[in-house]
């Protein structure tokens, strides 16, 4: 029997401009996801979203759609379920 859970797993463009009030804002979102930057260049960030929280994080990265500081916000198959996070011995 497993109790591990995978979590939802976004991806998005962040405008470099409103980074800090991006990260800032969701930081301060106990629990809400974890985030990091994915592609630098492109400020493309990924997102992991336990599932009980996967409603407001759409509703806030909503939000910030509309002032446009997210674009191409779009929700992955997880890339780490397909990673071996087990290896073998």
């Amino acid at each position: 029997m497993s109790y591990f859970n995978y979590c939802n797993y976004f991806r998005a463009k962040v405008e470099r401009s409103g980074t800090l009030l991006f990260t800032a804002t969701l930081r301060s979102c106990d629990h809400l996801a974890f985030d990091r930057t994915f592609d630098v260049e492109n400020g493309i960030f990924e997102f992991f979203v336990p599932e009980g929280q996967t409603e407001d994080f759409i509703l806030l990265m909503g939000n910030f759609e509309k002032v446009g500081i997210v674009s191409d916000f779009i929700k992955m198959s997880n890339r780490l379920e397909s990673e071996d996070l087990n290896p073998k011995n």
